[in-house]
C-alpha cells in the first residue's frame, strides 16, 4: 500500500514539474517572461524588469559605447544587448536619463513558428509600463519591413568594448572597461547584468590568451544571428515564385559558382527579369544604388535577393550600409573571388550558410546532387580553419552544441564540383 502512494506522489511530482516548466515563463527568458513581469509586478521603472530577470539570462551580454541605433551610449553608459545563452530573445537598455532611448526597453524575438524575428519595446513612466504592439514603425525604420537584426561581421565590431576579437587588451579598452565594472556595480541599471569572473577576469570577454567562445560575447551573438537570419532568409525563399521556378539559378549564385564564365544571356536575363519586376521609373533609389555596382555577378546577386525578397530589404546579411536617400543596401566594394576563397577556407559569410540550406533542400529532391552534399558540423568547419586542437574553444561548456542548433555547413570544395551541372540547368531555367 505504501509503495502504491509513493508510486502515486512521484507520478503527481513528476506531472506538475512538467505542466510547470510548460507554463514557467521563467524558464526560457523571452519576451513573454518580459510581459508577464509587467502584468504582474505593475513595473515604473526599467531596472524593476531587469532585476526579475534570470541571472543566466543576464550574464550573457555585450557593450556599445557609441551606437547606431535609438538608444543613444557612451563609454561611461554604454547600450547594453543582453540575449542570454541562445540569443533567441534579445533585449537592449541604456544607463543615463540624459541619454535618447532610456525609459525605452528594446526587445528582439525569434519566433520558430514563421521563422521570423519580432521586435517590441517597452516605455516606462510613473503610471507604469507601455508595452507595444508586434514590429512598431520606429523599429522597422532601422531593422526593415522584414525584420532582421543589425550587426557587424567577425572579428572587428567598432563601437563595441571587446571590439578586436572580443579581446579588451587588444583594443586598447582596459581603463575605460576596468571604470564601467568599477560603476556598474553600485549602478541601478547595469549592477543587473550578472558577470563571471569566477571565468574570465574581463568578463563578458576575453583578455587574450586563449579563444573560448563563452568569452566571446561579439562573436557569439554574431554566429547565433547570423544562423537564425539564414533560417529567417529560407523561409522566405520557400515562400518565392522566383526561388520555386528558378532554383538552379538562386543555387549558382549562392555556391559562387564562376559566373563570370557562364555564357549569355545569364546576366542579361537576371538583368530583364529584374526590370520587369522593378520598373526603373517605379523604383528610381534601388536604380541609383545598383548604378553603383560595376561587377556584373555582384549586381546579378543583389537583384536576384531582390528577386527573391520582393521587400525594402535589397539584402539579409546583417550588417547593411546605405544608399542613395538612405536605401539599405549591401555594401558595394565586396569582392565575389574573395569571398569564394574565404569560404573555400572554411570561414562562412550568411550567403554560404544559406547556399547550404539550399543545396540540402534540393539534394533531398535530385538524387544527382547527393553525391555533392556533405555536411559538417561547427567543430569540425572550425578545426578546418584553425587547426585539429582549437575544437576545445567550442566545445568546452557546450557552445558548439548551440552553434549547432542553428547553423548547418557543409565541403563547400565539394558542392562546388557541381558548379557546371547546376549552371546547365540554370540556363534552362532562365531560356524564355
Amino acid at each position: 500500500m505504501a509503495k502504491g502512494w509513493l508510486f502515486f506522489l512521484l507520478t503527481l511530482f513528476s506531472v506538475l514539474t512538467q505542466a510547470f516548466a510548460q507554463t514557467n515563463p521563467f524558464k526560457n527568458t523571452s519576451f513573454e517572461t518580459v510581459a508577464h513581469i509587467v502584468k504582474t509586478q505593475h513595473p515604473t521603472d526599467l531596472a524593476q524588469v531587469l532585476k526579475a530577470l534570470p541571472p543566466e539570462f543576464m550574464s550573457s551580454y555585450t557593450l556599445v559605447f557609441d551606437s547606431g541605433s535609438s538608444q543613444d551610449a557612451s563609454l561611461v553608459n554604454p547600450r547594453a544587448i543582453v540575449f542570454g545563452r541562445s540569443a533567441k530573445f534579445i533585449l537592449a537598455f541604456n544607463g543615463d536619463f540624459s541619454q535618447e532611448g532610456y525609459q525605452r526597453l528594446e526587445m528582439m524575438q525569434f519566433r520558430d513558428a514563421d521563422m521570423h524575428y519580432e521586435l517590441r519595446e517597452i516605455t516606462f513612466d510613473q503610471q507604469g509600463a507601455t508595452i507595444s504592439t508586434k514590429n512598431p514603425p520606429q523599429c522597422l525604420s532601422c531593422h526593415g519591413d522584414v525584420p532582421h537584426p543589425i550587426w557587424q561581421s567577425y572579428n572587428i565590431w567598432p563601437g563595441v568594448f571587446g571590439s578586436i576579437d572580443d579581446d579588451i587588451g587588444a583594443a586598447d579598452q582596459d581603463a575605460q572597461f576596468a571604470n564601467f565594472v568599477s560603476a556598474a556595480s553600485s549602478h541601478p541599471r547595469y549592477k543587473y547584468l550578472h558577470a563571471r569572473p569566477d571565468i574570465s577576469n574581463q568578463w563578458p570577454y576575453r583578455d587574450g590568451g586563449d579563444y573560448y567562445h563563452v568569452y566571446r560575447p561579439n562573436d557569439r551573438l554574431g554566429r547565433l544571428l547570423g544562423g537564425r537570419s539564414v533560417l529567417s532568409a529560407n523561409s522566405l525563399l520557400k515562400s518565392s515564385s522566383f526561388f520555386n521556378t528558378h532554383k538552379n539559378v538562386v543555387l549558382y549564385h549562392f555556391l559562387r559558382c564562376d559566373a563570370s564564365q557562364a555564357p549569355e544571356p545569364y546576366f542579361s536575363t537576371i538583368d530583364k527579369l529584374f526590370q520587369q519586376r522593378f520598373p526603373a521609373g517605379d523604383f528610381p533609389n534601388l536604380y541609383q544604388n545598383l548604378a553603383t555596382v560595376m561587377d556584373p555577378h555582384y549586381r546579378a546577386t543583389l537583384e536576384l535577393e531582390k528577386l527573391i525578397l520582393d521587400s525594402d530589404v535589397l539584402s539579409w546579411n546583417l550588417s547593411l550600409g546605405f544608399g542613395a536617400n538612405g536605401d539599405r543596401f549591401s555594401p558595394d566594394g565586396f569582392d565575389m573571388q574573395d569571398a569564394k576563397d574565404y569560404a573555400d577556407s572554411g570561414y562562412s559569410d550568411i550567403d554560404d550558410l544559406l547556399s547550404v540550406r539550399i543545396l540540402g533542400g534540393m539534394s533531398a529532391q535530385n538524387p544527382a546532387l547527393k553525391p555533392f552534399f556533405k555536411p559538417i558540423t561547427t567543430v569540425e568547419n572550425f578545426t578546418f580553419i584553425n587547426g585539429s586542437d582549437t575544437g576545445i574553444y567550442l566545445t568546452k561548456w557546450g557552445i558548439n552544441k548551440l552553434y549547432d542548433s542553428v547553423n548547418r555547413f557543409m565541403d563547400y570544395k565539394l558542392a562546388r564540383s557541381a558548379c557546371a551541372s547546376i549552371e546547365n540547368q540554370a540556363l534552362q531555367e532562365l531560356a524564355p
